[in-house]
């Protein structure tokens, strides 16, 4: 997985709460090590357990906690949970728009790290830069960059190549989906839309 950027603005509210409980966790264990007469013998823990804290409950969050309900009423969070097998298809401007191509696309994601994988019959993306955008005028929105690989099963006249899509969240009742548009650079020169539904 690689960073991406988002256009939260809930970054100073997660920083204060995780400061405040790391304080608040500190303090607790310089208790607990006094009353246990421990204090002097685990000095090396006590002096740097806020920082210590912060990296633990940092971690916690990015991996654990983002995505659940109470980061959304702590007002730490609004990015959206992409994580998941979506189907789908993509229509390309290589054969005229005239074929749908079965695709299948992978996401991993964390707060602060994501993975978007693409595979079809013929070739395998692979994203390397990331931007969610919460606020768009449609929905969430992400926007990412890719690297194209095409498999051994390919016609010869497909090569490697770099490209970029847009792709915005929709629902309908317990249905997620998510479809738009990409591009690819100068050696393939296609563009093309896609459309995925999440695999329940």
């Amino acid at each position: 997985m690689h960073p991406y950027a988002t256009d939260s603005d809930h970054t100073p509210a997660l920083y204060a709460w995780i400061s405040l409980i790391s304080i608040v966790s500190a303090y607790l264990l310089y208790i607990v090590l006094k009353a246990t007469g421990l204090s002097d013998t685990l000095w090396f823990i006590d002096i740097p357990s806020v920082p210590g804290f912060i990296f633990i409950y940092y971690r916690l969050y990015d991996h654990k906690i983002w995505n659940k309900p109470i980061a959304k009423t702590a007002g730490v969070n609004s990015t959206p949970d992409l994580t998941g097998s979506w189907t789908g298809e993509i229509q390309s401007s290589h054969d005229a728009f005239t074929s749908n191509h079965a695709a299948t696309l992978t996401i991993e994601q964390t707060a602060s790290h994501i993975s978007l994988v693409l595979t079809t019959e013929r070739s395998r993306s692979e994203s390397c830069l990331a931007m969610i955008f919460t606020k768009a005028p449609d929905g969430a929105t992400i926007q990412y960059a890719y690297e194209n690989k095409p498999s051994n099963s390919a016609v010869a006249t497909m090569h490697a190549h770099e490209g970029a899509a847009t792709l915005t969240l929709s629902s309908t009742g317990d249905t997620l989906s998510l479809g738009g548009h990409y591009y690819t650079g100068r050696d393939r020169e296609n563009q093309g839309t896609m459309t995925f539904t999440k695999v329940q």
